[in-house]
C-alpha cells in the first residue's frame, strides 16, 4: 500500500464501493486509508478513534444514516473534513449535508465517478 500524507476514512455500506475507493485513493499516493466503515455508527466510532484528516461518507447507510453520521463525526473529530459521495447527493440532500458540516458533496453517477474523489479531497485539503 502506498502511504500518503492525508489520512482518510471510507464509509459506505457497499463493500465493493469501499474497495473501489480504497484502490483509487491508494493508487493516487497522497492518501492513506486508515479505516473503513459499513454504516454510519461505525463511521462515527472510527472517526473518534482514528482522527482522520478526511472522511468519504455515503448518505444511505444502515444503523445510522450519513446525515446523522455527519453530526456524530463533527462532535467526535471536529477537525476532520467530510466529503459526501452518494447516489443520493441531490441538491436538497447536498445542502442538508453542508448545513450539518460536510465540506463538499459528490454524486455517484456515471462510470468514472470514483476517479473524481482524490481531486475533491485534495481540493478540500488545500482550501
Amino acid at each position: 500500500m502506498t502511504s500518503g500524507e492525508i489520512r482518510v476514512l471510507v464509509a459506505d455500506d457497499s463493500v465493493e464501493v469501499r474497495g473501489l475507493l480504497r484502490a483509487v485513493l491508494d493508487q493516487d499516493g497522497r492518501f492513506t486509508v486508515v479505516g473503513e466503515a459499513a454504516d454510519g455508527e461505525g463511521a462515527v466510532t472510527m472517526a473518534r478513534e482514528e482522527r482522520p484528516d478526511m472522511v468519504v461518507l455515503d448518505l444511505a447507510m444502515p444503523v445510522k444514516g450519513g446525515l446523522a453520521a455527519i453530526d456524530g463525526i463533527r462532535r467526535a473529530a471536529p477537525a476532520t473534513q467530510i466529503l459526501v459521495v452518494s447516489a443520493y447527493a441531490t441538491p436538497t440532500n447536498a445542502e442538508r449535508a453542508r448545513q450539518r458540516g460536510a465540506a463538499r458533496c459528490l454524486q455517484k453517477a456515471g462510470v468514472g465517478w470514483a476517479l473524481g474523489v482524490p481531486a475533491a479531497l485534495a481540493a478540500l485539503r488545500s482550501a
